[in-house]
């Protein structure tokens, strides 16, 4: 399976966001944009994970902080490397817009996932989009060469991105009946998941 992974060279130019900045601004208050430091990343890893959970859980795909294991597996990562790893929160005066988890490898800044508070979100403020673009341009301050979106081609991330690769995923089934079967099944599953998916995603930003 061929996916498309969306990415920005930086720094990023100011276009398209002016709206967005002016409408959220005028509503809720001056934007800012902070980094957990070492001994908050675990509770804004939890808060990010309320509000995915909020978006996503009762999707196809579900939300991973549903599943025990996987956060487990993400809270080592913050005990044990915190400096591979970047959590943002985003606030228009007092109100929370969004948290975003990054990966940091290599002088690049790797979306992972993010906690969008969509109580703020109408068609003129769009929270998801302003976490992106001043994630983008915290980073770009940083000194980081680029910002990838990593897998998913949804509509914000070709809005905001100025370039594209593509990974391949491989599945291997044997050639016996029930593996054939599980084959064709496991494709009608996917492909009505990334239908459902991406319309969520598209609705949502």
């Amino acid at each position: 399976m061929k996916t498309v992974l969306r990415v920005h060279s930086l720094p990023i130019p100011a276009v398209k966001s002016e709206e967005q900045l002016k409408n959220v601004t005028s509503e809720f208050g001056e934007l800012s944009i902070s980094a957990a430091v070492d001994s908050e990343l675990v509770n804004d890893f939890h808060a990010l994970g309320a509000l995915h959970i909020s978006q996503w859980g009762e999707t196809p795909e579900g939300s991973g902080f549903q599943n025990p294991a996987f956060v487990k597996h993400h809270e080592t990562i913050l005990n044990l490397a915190p400096s591979s790893v970047e959590i943002l929160q985003v606030r228009a005066g007092d109100t929370l817009v969004a948290y975003g988890y990054y990966l940091i490898h290599n002088r690049r800044a790797y979306f992972y996932c993010s906690g969008i508070n969509f109580d703020i979100a109408t068609n003129s403020i769009k929270p998801g989009y302003l976490l992106h673009y001043l994630a983008m341009c915290h980073f770009s301050e940083q000194g980081l060469l680029s910002y990838d979106f990593l897998g998913g081609d949804y509509r914000y991330k070709k809005s905001l991105s100025n370039h594209n690769y593509d990974f391949t995923t491989m599945t291997f089934f044997s050639s016996s009946p029930v593996a054939k079967v599980l084959e064709a099944a496991n494709r009608v599953i996917k492909k009505c998941t990334n239908l459902m998916v991406s319309s969520h995603q598209n609705e949502s930003v």
